[in-house]
C-alpha cells in the first residue's frame, strides 16, 4: 500500500522528463555577485544577455506615469489580449521603428515573456515529438523552450563557429539529420551570440526556403532596436517582404531586451495567420500579462518624445560598452566576430583551452570562474567546436567591465596553450 500510495504521489512522466541539465552557467547565478563595496571579490556575470545601461532610463519613464485606472484592477473578461491601447502602440512601435511598413494591431498577441511566446509556437504549430530547427551556434535556452511543454525538440542547424552565418545549406543539413516531422525553423535576427545582423538577401533566401519546404518560420527580432553599430542597418522581415507576412511567416519581440524590462514579462508575437491568432488567444490564458502591465508599457510607448531620445540614446550606451569589450580583445589578441547589434561577442578562445574537447573548455570556464568571472561556454550555445564562449557586456556598469576584463587577462596572461 505505501509503494502504491508513493506512486499516486508521484510526478506524471511528462514532468519527470523535465529533468533538464542546468546550463553551467545558469548554476553559478545563486552565487554572491559582485558589490563593490559589500562584496568586493563576488561573481561579475557576463553571462547574463540583459540591457542595464539604459534600464534607469526605462525605469524613470515607468515612475513618472500616474497610478494606473481602478478599471485595470477589474477587468472586463471581453478585453482582447493585448488591450487595444497597447495593440494599438505596439502597432506604431513596429511600423515607425522596427519596419517602414505599416503593422496591424490585430496582429500582435501578447504573452509571459519571449520563453512563452516560443512555447506557444512550438505547441500551436507542432505536435509532440516533432522538431524544430534552430541555429548553433544559437540562442541558449531554446531546448527549455520548445521541449518543456510543447515536447518539441531542437534540431541544429550547424554553422561554421569561426564565423557563424545561418545558411540554407545548414538548414538542410539539419532537416537531413533527423526522420522527426519538423513543421517551425526559429531564425534569430538579429543573431544571439554573435549580434550580427542578416541582410535582406539572406531573410528573403529564407523566406522562399521555408515556403519551398512547407514549414513555418519565425524570426526572433528580439534585439532590433539594440543595433549599435553606427553604419548598420536592421532590416526586419516584414521589410523584406514589403509589408505583407505570408502564413508561414511570424515575428516574435519581447520588451526585455530593446527596453530593458525582462522582468515585467511582456514576449509579443505578430503573425497575419488568422489561425495561429485564434489559437494564441487560446493559449495566452495560460499565461497572460496583467492588465497593469499593459496599461503601463502602452503608457510608456506612447511618450513620443521619450521615445524618440530613448531610442537615440539606447544604441550610444551599447556602443560605448561594446568599444570596451573590443579594446580589451583586440588588446590579447583574442579573435572575436564584430557585432552590431545586441549585447554580447562570440570570442575564440581556442588557444587558452588545454584540449580541443568538452571538458577542456569547461576547464578554461572554471579557469575564469575562480577568478571571478563568468562566460556563457560555447557548447551551451550549441557550437560544434569547443573553445569559444559567449561574452555579454550590458548587464555591468563601466567600472565593473573593466574589472572582469582585469580578472580575465590574469587568468589569460598565464594560461595560453
Amino acid at each position: 500500500m505505501g509503494a502504491q500510495l508513493y506512486a499516486m504521489m508521484g510526478l506524471s512522466p511528462r514532468a519527470t522528463r523535465l529533468k533538464l541539465p542546468v546550463p553551467p552557467h545558469a548554476a553559478l547565478a545563486t552565487l554572491p555577485s559582485y558589490h563593490p563595496i559589500e562584496r568586493p571579490d563576488g561573481l561579475i556575470h557576463l553571462s547574463i544577455a540583459e540591457n542595464r545601461l539604459s534600464l534607469p532610463l526605462v525605469a524613470h519613464a515607468l515612475e513618472q506615469l500616474p497610478s494606473p485606472p481602478q478599471s485595470v484592477f477589474s477587468p472586463d473578461p471581453s478585453l482582447p489580449h493585448p488591450i487595444p491601447e497597447l495593440a494599438a502602440q505596439l502597432s506604431k512601435l513596429f511600423s515607425t521603428h522596427v519596419s517602414r511598413f505599416p503593422t496591424e494591431p490585430e496582429g500582435f498577441s501578447i504573452y509571459s515573456g519571449a520563453t512563452t511566446v516560443l512555447d506557444v509556437l512550438a505547441f500551436a504549430l507542432c505536435e509532440a515529438d516533432d522538431g524544430v530547427i534552430a541555429t548553433g551556434p544559437g540562442y541558449s535556452g531554446i531546448t527549455r523552450d520548445v521541449y518543456a511543454m510543447a515536447s518539441v525538440h531542437p534540431i541544429i542547424a550547424h554553422c561554421n563557429d569561426e564565423d557563424p552565418v545561418i545558411s540554407i545549406e545548414a538548414l538542410e543539413a539539419a532537416l537531413a539529420s533527423t526522420t522527426r516531422r519538423v513543421p517551425l525553423v526559429i531564425v534569430l535576427s538579429p543573431d544571439n551570440p554573435t549580434g550580427r545582423l542578416l541582410s535582406p538577401q539572406k531573410i528573403s533566401q529564407l523566406v522562399e526556403w521555408a515556403a519551398r519546404k512547407e514549414v513555418h518560420i519565425a524570426f526572433d527580432e528580439a534585439y532590433a532596436l539594440s543595433v549599435h553599430d553606427p553604419n548598420a542597418t536592421f532590416s526586419s522581415v516584414i521589410d523584406v517582404l514589403e509589408g505583407k507576412l505570408p502564413p508561414h511567416v511570424h515575428i516574435v519581440w519581447t520588451m526585455s531586451k530593446d527596453f530593458c524590462l525582462s522582468g515585467l514579462r511582456v514576449g509579443v508575437l505578430y503573425t497575419e495567420n488568422e489561425q495561429l491568432r485564434k489559437c494564441g488567444a487560446v493559449l495566452s490564458s495560460a499565461s497572460p500579462v496583467s492588465l497593469v502591465t499593459q496599461w503601463s508599457v502602452a503608457q510608456v510607448l506612447s511618450q513620443d518624445k521619450w521615445l524618440r531620445s530613448y531610442l537615440k540614446e539606447n544604441p550610444l550606451r551599447l556602443r560605448r560598452a561594446y568599444g570596451q569589450v573590443a579594446t580589451f580583445l583586440n588588446g590579447l589578441n583574442i579573435p572575436f566576430c564584430e557585432a552590431q547589434a545586441g549585447f554580447f561577442v562570440w570570442i575564440d578562445m581556442r588557444k587558452w583551452i588545454p584540449a580541443p574537447t568538452l571538458e577542456g573548455e569547461l576547464q578554461l570556464w572554471k579557469d575564469l570562474n575562480a577568478a571571478g568571472v563568468v562566460l556563457t561556454p560555447g557548447s551551451q550555445c550549441y557550437g560544434e567546436m569547443f573553445g569559444f564562449f559567449r561574452m555579454c557586456f550590458a548587464a555591468v556598469d563601466e567600472e565593473t567591465l573593466n574589472l572582469a576584463f582585469t580578472r580575465m587577462a590574469r587568468v589569460l596572461k598565464t594560461g595560453a596553450c
